[in-house]
């Protein structure tokens, strides 16, 4: 019989040792423990009478405070309820001052639940009071005009305050623990704050306002909540995204797509009301991985191969015209801000976002521009005029968010028939029906479309699953006639289906070729292989531009 991830025995005697009942399962199940536990096993126990938890070898996340040895121990109070009815615990983890637990609900349908790290009834009691106070007392403090982290960060001051002048006999560690869960308390957002903490998780998702939010994890894939958001709750939370970045939402402009810092983390929204929105308010939110993805990342977990990082990084250092596509949520911003980490430091890099989803690099030169989202009607600042203007500010790289539309894209390749090096993103499923996309659908000319260089392709093959790949590189080919660039088609160079040798299909016609003549395919080759060589030693690498090595 296999075991289970995590043993969770439910215990109906006040302790181990008073434990007679030898028939139960949980006699049973203890007995097992005590006789067949594995090294670094993982069990939780549930005591139904006293209400805790008893944990061991709990995985902790984001460095709380506390030492990990000091939560062996959880006062549930009256979560005992859901607790009854869990058969299959298959992972536990703190989030903060949070305890994120996983199980199976019905058949293969992962729920989570979360559970406020309280040690003791006692606390469990201070932090009702506490709720009272905030109510009664401390909301005037609330309506102070902030951002929501600084919000949030004041409440949890007041009440750390409040705390040590009203019980200054409780210890620091478990002070701050108490104030942080009840300030998460007073934000719209208390009901996924753990969700929003936790790094594993990918995108949060509200269908409509009677629907429970569910979310995708990097580990289990699609797990369900027991989150609703009540019609006050929904109409704070539009409000809050107003007032985040003074933005339109209302009937007028029903959708918008938002970024919002959340304690140093990129959240990304995606709502829409009605009209638009046929069965209510709906929201996705995207969370930005705290650390980005770094290349050797994203080799590790298998999105691509180190041939291609290789041949990304000999793109980058000769400053490629590079766009990376795939379906919504393929990975295509992760491997972009990747990319973007190995660029050389002395490079002066433009981005153009309407949500901010690039990062700050240490002494890299960065200056990052933001625009109106393409469903606001009433912007005044679009990104086609904002990569217009980047004509005048020298530039060695631009870096562009999502190219959604027609005009995107006629500022795209102006800027690069101008001289401009871009990387950018965009939606498509294949570098075929991209071009085709770019010729039927947004007007672009044969001949400007072959100034760009490269087109990744990403997908993701099963919903709500992490697992991201590159499944194809192409390389454009064009030729010159008559001092006039003509597009003659694409050149694959990788294809996630077929084993190959990337360098022995670099086309005479194609990118690499034509943007390195003065090197030869023997450089080029050589190049290749020293970048290939570094990634597979896991060297650290300074890309410099390429020069002719004489």
């Amino acid at each position: 019989m296999e075991k289970r991830p995590i043993m969770f025995v439910r215990c109906p005697s006040k302790e181990c040792d008073s434990c007679t009942i030898s028939g139960s399962q949980s006699y049973i199940d203890c007995q097992r423990v005590r006789n067949t536990r594995r090294k670094n096993q993982r069990i939780l126990f549930y005591d139904t009478v006293r209400k805790r938890i008893h944990l061991d070898n709990i995985i902790t996340q984001h460095n709380y405070d506390a030492k990990s040895d000091f939560w062996k121990t959880l006062y549930v109070g009256q979560e005992e309820d859901i607790l009854n009815d869990i058969e299959e615990v298959i992972d536990a983890y703190y989030v903060g001052p949070y305890l994120s637990l996983f199980y199976y609900h019905e058949l293969d349908e992962i729920n989570q639940y979360t559970i406020p790290v309280i040690s003791t009834q006692l606390e469990f009691s201070l932090l009702s009071t506490i709720e009272n106070q905030i109510r009664n007392g401390l909301r005037n403090f609330e309506v102070k005009r902030c951002g929501l982290t600084e919000r949030i960060e004041n409440n949890v001051a007041l009440i750390t305050e409040f705390l040590y002048r009203e019980y200054p006999e409780i210890v620091a560690s478990n002070r701050k623990r108490i104030a942080d869960i009840a300030a998460y308390k007073t934000s719209v957002l208390h009901g996924i704050i753990p969700l929003l903490l936790d790094d594993w998780v990918e995108e949060i998702y509200l269908d409509h306002p009677d629907c429970a939010i569910y979310f995708d994890h990097r580990k289990h894939g699609r797990c369900h909540t027991n989150v609703i958001l009540s019609d006050s709750e929904i109409n704070r939370l539009i409000t809050l995204l107003r007032a985040e970045n003074n933005h339109h939402l209302d009937r007028n402009n029903p959708s918008l797509k938002t970024d919002v810092d959340f304690f140093d983390i990129l959240l990304r929204f995606a709502v829409s009301l009605p009209p638009l929105a046929a069965d209510g308010f709906h929201m996705e939110i995207r969370r930005a991985k705290f650390k980005p993805f770094t290349l050797y990342e994203l080799i590790d977990n298998k999105t691509l191969s180190e041939e291609v990082a290789a041949l990304i990084l000999l793109a980058i250092q000769n400053r490629f015209n590079i766009t990376i596509t795939g379906a919504p949520g393929s990975g295509k911003t992760t491997l972009m801000n990747a990319i973007d980490m190995e660029t050389p430091k002395d490079w002066r890099k433009i981005y153009i976002e309407d949500v901010i989803e690039s990062r700050l690099q240490l002494k890299h030169h960065q200056i990052r521009v933001r625009v109106d989202p393409v469903d606001e009607l009433t912007a005044s600042n679009s990104k086609s005029m904002e990569i217009i203007k980047t004509l005048h500010r020298s530039p060695d790289y631009l870096i562009l968010g999502e190219i959604q539309t027609a005009e995107h894209s006629q500022a795209l390749f102006q800027a690069i028939s101008a001289g401009i090096r871009t990387i950018q993103t965009c939606h498509s499923d294949s570098a075929t029906s991209l071009i085709s996309r770019w010729k039927a659908n947004h007007n672009i000319e044969e001949d400007n479309m072959a100034l760009m260089d490269i087109i990744i392709v990403l997908n993701r093959p099963l919903p709500g699953k992490s697992h991201r790949r590159i499944i194809e590189v192409s390389e454009i080919r064009r030729c010159n006639i008559d001092g006039i660039n003509n597009l003659t088609g694409l050149n694959k160079l990788y294809d996630i289906n077929e084993t190959c040798n990337i360098v022995e299909r670099l086309a005479d016609d194609g990118a690499f070729l034509s943007r390195m003549r003065d090197f030869g395919i023997d450089e080029i080759s050589r190049r290749y292989k020293f970048l290939l060589q570094s990634i597979q030693k896991r060297d650290s690498i300074m890309l410099k531009p390429a020069m002719k090595v004489s």
